[in-house]
């Protein structure tokens, strides 16, 4: 299509339209006898000069009707795939907008064209999928299926574009005119020590520019002499700016809080800014909740504010914080809950991450906002990230872990953590089979293979098998250590489980739940889940699984994800977020992980009865984590350790839709309806449950899922 009636707008030699005000449009001419209508597929055209910025929307003319609202098409991208659009059945013109501020756009054309609905719908089912095979199975007839298939690629086109779900979002209400009425004073501590003159300047706007105005500001003093410039400067407009330098802090003037006054500090870095409306939110929240510490969620861009991705936190966890500090931006913590010596404040002088992990060494109450409160831009200082490892590995040996050791991984924004030199746990491995003897003795070969001697004995639970290999495989390893359990009748996974734990336990301090298809192929996975585990608060540590080809089948288990439970990150690959501060590359705390390589504390799995038994076949793994979980215990994903998981292939999986254990579904959703209904504490409201790679909820706006969530942390018992 070709471009008529330029408003605000030139077309540059190269094709590509650059703005020259703030109305820029142009009208789009078909090269057919009539516009293109109903579904049709729209691509981008773009420029030579690389990525925009550019969020472009389409204006419908239907003749003597109104225009419908602009579509949103998404950010311009050379890899953006094709937009998927239901234009309306009489469209008499059509209206590129592609911005609202002068600048390049980096369109250089459009094509739309008209698709037909068989031909649409097979290219759907071939462009994923999964995620046509979950639309076949949640619905109930063709006619179902296909309106869901195009709705879910409708709804992942905002979801995954940035810009657009942005837009969306923010629609609910306007961040400027959230406001709140209550005395909490806040002193904000700025760390500007490395920061760069435009990154502070942005900081410091955004601060002048919240809706809740009690509030002082400490910044610690910039090396860099143009951000030094840019400091001065707001300085001498607000009388609430105190600057603290190599000696000590110039106080504000005396209409300002003092901060032995302040009721909570937050802490920001200078590639941080506040949204609008981020103290009023901290500070209802911290009013409604009595809170201890306050947090929330934020965007995480380039530079140039390009949106890369949504930072959408689950509730507090001290194993994620620990491990990627700065995925949490801006902490509210309570005055009171800080230390203090010889009368003198520490939070204006010390590192927030020092401060923080030292209240972590108490009980605190703490409230996640969902709402986005901060946007952030992934910027690694090295002395920064040194000094927060010294500061993290501090906190550990301050609570009893003297040989805690914390380095950098990954990008530095994400830490390694060990807190034992060496243990010495037994484990028992129990693994269920039938048949398969290939399937099994690769899993027994691998166990022996990446394990230290002595600190695994295995427990082989046979259901039934009746090949000859299998069974002559069975009485070669009973001859060397492996012990055997027979079992007959029905199968039932509880039952076999439970049965070996009866039989061999006894003695045992952790059980490791293995299924016969799990393969180890590195050593010190197992030492990673036994360094997770040695902690008494926690009960049930799970393994990062592959598929054979390397994408993710298992990095965790969110429940009420994709119906009653999925596994996180199914069908990602690892290598696409280690760029972020979260996703399967970060041990976290879930409320479940999967029994396919599962560690638990015998004591935390004897207190609730074991497997429960009526579970014959589904969801077993999965109830016994939320039963061990409601005693106190935590349930964590270990990252660290990485295994592969030939899936289901000594059982199968059905594959024509239907459940294939519906008792142990029914049985599942009556017991745990809360969690399923009030959704998974451990992900983010503004994160899509249909959707195992959590991308944005599509259609989401800032007020639809505005609950606070608390929980009560307990300092982390110290090692026994």
């Amino acid at each position: 299509m070709g471009f008529a009636d330029l408003q605000d707008l030139v077309q540059e030699s190269d094709g590509s339209l650059v703005s020259t005000g703030f109305h820029p449009r142009a009208d789009l001419i078909s090269d057919r006898a009539r516009p293109p209508r109903r579904w049709c597929w729209l691509v981008f055209t773009t420029a030579s000069r690389g990525e925009g910025a550019t969020l472009p929307r389409l204006l419908v003319g239907q003749g003597g009707s109104p225009a419908i609202a602009p579509i949103l098409l998404g950010p311009v991208s050379r890899a953006a795939p094709p937009l998927l659009l239901r234009l309306p059945d009489h469209v008499s013109s059509l209206q590129l907008l592609p911005g609202n501020a002068p600048g390049p756009t980096n369109i250089a054309g459009v094509r739309i064209t008209e698709v037909g609905k068989l031909r649409l719908l097979a290219t759907l089912m071939l462009e994923d999928p999964r995620a046509a095979w979950r639309a076949y199975r949640a619905t109930p007839s063709f006619a179902h299926f296909k309106t869901k298939l195009i709705e879910t690629r409708q709804a992942r086109q905002l979801s995954t574009g940035g810009p657009d779900w942005l837009h969306v979002y923010a629609s609910g209400e306007h961040p400027g005119a959230i406001t709140f009425d209550g005395g909490t004073s806040f002193a904000i501590v700025l760390d500007a020590a490395g920061a760069r003159a435009a990154n502070l300047d942005a900081a410091m706007a955004s601060l002048m520019a919240q809706t809740y105005p009690r509030w002082q500001l400490v910044v610690r003093s910039p090396a860099d002499p143009a951000a030094v410039d840019v400091l001065r400067q707001w300085t001498a407009r607000s009388s609430a700016i105190s600057v603290l330098g190599s000696r000590a802090a110039r106080k504000p003037s005396s209409n300002a809080i003092e901060s032995d006054e302040a009721d909570y500090i937050l802490f920001m870095d200078a590639d941080t800014v506040l949204e609008p409306h981020a103290l009023a939110r901290f500070a209802a929240a911290a009013a409604a909740e009595d809170a201890d510490m306050v947090y929330g969620d934020g965007i995480l861009t380039e530079q140039d504010g390009r949106y890369i991705a949504l930072n959408a936190l689950p509730v507090f966890s001290h194993e994620s914080y620990l491990r990627s500090p700065r995925q949490f931006g801006p902490i509210v913590l309570r005055g009171a809950v800080l230390p203090t010596t010889d009368g003198r404040d520490l939070w204006v002088r010390t590192d927030d991450v020092a401060m923080i992990l030292g209240a972590l060494e108490h009980r605190l109450r703490i409230v996640h906002v969902p709402d986005v409160l901060f946007r952030s831009w992934p910027a690694h200082r090295a002395a920064a990230s040194q000094h927060r490892v010294a500061e993290a590995a501090a906190h550990l040996r301050r609570l009893g872990y003297a040989d805690a050791v914390v380095a950098p991984a990954g990008n530095g924004d994400v830490f390694a953590v060990r807190r034992h030199a060496r243990h010495d746990g037994k484990v028992l491995a129990i693994v269920p089979t039938k048949n398969r003897r290939a399937l099994l003795e690769t899993c027994v070969a691998s166990l022996g293979a990446t394990t230290r001697t002595g600190q695994v004995d295995i427990v082989i639970v046979d259901h039934e098998s009746t090949e000859a290999d299998t069974l002559a495989y069975l009485d070669q390893v009973s001859r060397s250590g492996v012990k055997v359990l027979r079992h007959g009748g029905p199968f039932n996974y509880s039952t076999l489980n439970n049965a070996a734990v009866s039989r061999f336990g006894g003695g045992y301090p952790f059980y490791l739940f293995l299924n016969n298809d799990i393969e180890a192929e590195t050593e010190g996975w197992l030492d990673a889940m036994l360094d997770l585990v040695l902690q008494p608060d926690v009960g049930v540590v799970g393994a990062t699984l592959l598929y054979p080809d390397r994408r993710i089948q298992h990095a965790g288990v969110v429940v009420g994800m994709v119906g009653a439970a999925e596994h996180a990150y199914r069908f990602a690959r690892l290598d696409d977020y280690l760029h972020l501060r979260q996703g399967p590359h970060l041990t976290r705390q879930y409320s479940a992980v999967t029994g396919a390589c599962m560690l638990v504390s015998a004591a935390a799995f004897s207190a609730v009865g074991g497997f429960d038994e009526k579970l014959a076949v589904g969801f077993n793994d999965i109830d016994l984590c939320l039963r061990i979980g409601a005693t106190g215990h935590r349930i964590l994903q270990c990252a660290e350790a990485v295994l592969v998981h030939h899936e289901s292939a000594s059982r199968g999986k059905s594959h024509d839709g239907r459940d294939p254990h519906p008792d142990d579904t029914r049985l599942f959703y009556d017991r745990h309806a809360r969690i399923l209904e009030e959704g998974d504490p451990f992900f983010s409201p503004l994160l899509d449950p249909t959707d195992a790679l959590f991308v944005p909820r599509p259609l989401v706006s800032r007020q639809s899922h505005l609950r606070l969530r608390a929980i009560v942390h307990d300092a982390p018992l110290q090692r026994l």
